[in-house]
């Protein structure tokens, strides 16, 4: 089926809060996995902070970016936050989306984009390099991988839009 990205609207919430859901569901880390109940999603959605973009199969959420846009004197940034089902990773979904999203919020007025990326999750660096972000820093033994007991950093990527 064909995948297209768009911005994220009021009647896409259903189908944006079971993808929330699934993702919790599989122990993704990914911020907006809190944003499962369609109250929380409309409230996010309506903070004029954040920008949301989908990739949808037909009417299904499969994928989503939020750009969180800066306040005052850092308005020219957004902070992004990424997720793709687990069923469609490794098919260029995520390439597609985070391309498409950052055409639209350069439009915006935004000309950097941040994502920060936990050092063990080897999937999303490869991404985010490929979609032309910069290592740029990390937070130093961010937090601790229960698991494996060995520490994880947060490192820090960005793209210039201009």
């Amino acid at each position: 089926m064909i995948i297209t990205y768009t911005p994220m609207e009021v009647n896409h919430v259903k189908s944006a809060v079971a993808f929330f859901i699934g993702l919790r569901e599989e122990g993704a880390t990914v911020s907006f996995t809190q944003l499962g109940t369609e109250a929380l999603a409309l409230e996010s959605l309506l903070d004029h902070q954040n920008h949301y973009f989908i990739a949808l199969e037909g009417n299904e959420v499969i994928g989503m970016l939020r750009a969180r846009q800066g306040t005052g004197n850092q308005d020219h940034a957004a902070l992004l936050t990424i997720g793709i089902a687990v069923s469609k990773r490794g098919k260029g979904h995520t390439s597609g989306l985070i391309d498409y999203a950052m055409e639209q919020i350069k439009a915006r007025g935004i000309s950097l984009a941040r994502a920060y990326v936990y050092s063990d999750n080897r999937a999303s660096i490869a991404t985010v390099l490929s979609a032309g972000f910069t290592l740029s820093g990390c937070v130093y033994q961010h937090h601790r991988d229960l698991e494996t007991g060995e520490m994880v950093d947060d490192l820090i990527f960005h793209r210039e839009l201009s």
